[in-house]
């Protein structure tokens, strides 16, 4: 988490603001939006990765409110979730080491 940390409020150029918008990610978009209407689609994003990396454990995804199956099912193991976590991490150091060399500084 390190390099999303040090990614993203360099991208966003505002402390307050990379706070803001890193609660309404984690809280509003990734565990009440996406886990509730697309729940196979949170194997993707890097909270709900980060569960089963520091556990130790499978990452296991609830079916969703429309499939007929009660159990979890596990998709991968908690070394895929800590490569998916690298790869967010990535992306967002690129994108900050982009705007930061492109950003005028007098």
């Amino acid at each position: 988490f390190f390099l999303l940390g040090f990614g993203f409020p360099v991208l966003v150029n505002n402390s307050i603001a990379s706070i803001v918008v890193f609660l309404i990610w984690v809280f509003v978009i990734e565990l009440a939006l996406v886990n509730g209407l697309l729940p196979r689609f949170t194997q993707w994003l890097p909270i709900s990765n980060s569960v089963p990396f520091v556990a130790g454990r499978d990452f296991e995804v609830f079916p969703g409110p429309f499939d007929d199956a009660v159990d979890f099912e596990t998709l991968y193991g908690s070394t895929q979730a800590g490569i998916r976590i690298l790869l967010w991490g990535v992306v967002a150091m690129a994108l900050g080491v982009f705007a930061f060399t492109r950003r005028d500084i007098d």
